[in-house]
């Protein structure tokens, strides 16, 4: 299906050269002519083994479980007509790996053992980011709603449960803590302070709130076809634009 819709794409891409620049009309036809009424060669959609459990960046809401009424942190629901909203658990989500769902578990088993029920307000929602050794959590919180002391006396029980308490076992490597208003600025609590990322074999380091590949197999693949296409050699000029922590960039440059 997939590639389907990639030919057609490119047949209206085809129109649309011809169209608006008519002077390349003739050569669009020649070109068609030779890949099947395309104006290049489509090769085969290259697709990683793992297809479950690959998302390695999640965002979770925190509320109320609909049927329990206590703290739950999820997948927000709405339906505005009828004011309903309401939590639901990620373990049915096939794309969210186990390890990311147990660091979410952890987080909603500590706001309901360790915490009073008014202090849920305090965090807005939760940032879950793993890769092959780290697995790192940031607490978004809600920057109308903390009093500094308070602030300092959530963050302190975060930082005992997964460091020392009961949420160790869940594998969580660093804990930080950010306010709502201010996300470019996190403040570490437990840890590791960075993450690595091995994309063909280079070590990048990341940030927790860098940008990187949400699966990093299929970025791998992406990454090696964009180098097989381009065959660069020791003296090529690459333009990495929008390039995050650079990792394409880097990846030509090897």
């Amino acid at each position: 299906m997939k590639q389907a819709r990639a030919k057609i794409m490119l047949q209206e891409l085809a129109e649309t050269i011809s169209t608006h620049n008519p002077p390349l009309a003739e050569w669009v036809q020649q070109q068609m002519s030779i890949h099947d009424g395309m104006p290049c060669e489509l090769l085969d959609i290259r697709y990683p083994s793992t297809l479950t459990g690959y998302r390695n960046n999640c965002n979770f809401n925190l509320g109320l479980d609909p049927d329990t009424k206590q703290p739950a942190v999820g997948c927000k629901m709405h339906r505005y007509i009828e004011n309903f909203k309401a939590i639901a658990q990620p373990d049915g989500l096939m794309h969210i790996p186990d390890k990311i769902k147990g660091a979410v578990k952890a987080f909603q088993d500590m706001l309901r053992t360790k915490l009073n029920r008014q202090d849920i307000r305090y965090a807005k929602d939760l940032i879950v980011r793993s890769t092959k050794d780290t697995l790192l959590i940031i607490i978004n919180q809600n920057p109308y709603k903390l009093p500094r002391h308070d602030r300092e006396r959530f963050e302190n029980v975060c930082k005992e449960y997964f460091s020392s308490g009961p949420g160790k076992s869940s594998g969580v490597t660093s804990v930080f803590s950010q306010i709502d208003k201010k996300r470019l600025k996190s403040f570490h609590l437990f840890g590791e302070r960075v993450l690595y990322e091995y994309p063909l074999d280079l070590k990048i380091k990341l940030y927790p709130n860098g940008p990187y590949a949400t699966h990093s197999e299929a970025a791998e693949i992406f990454y090696k076809t964009a180098i097989e296409l381009i065959g660069p050699v020791e003296n090529s000029t690459v333009i990495d634009l929008c390039c995050g922590v650079g990792p394409l960039g880097l990846c030509f440059a090897k």
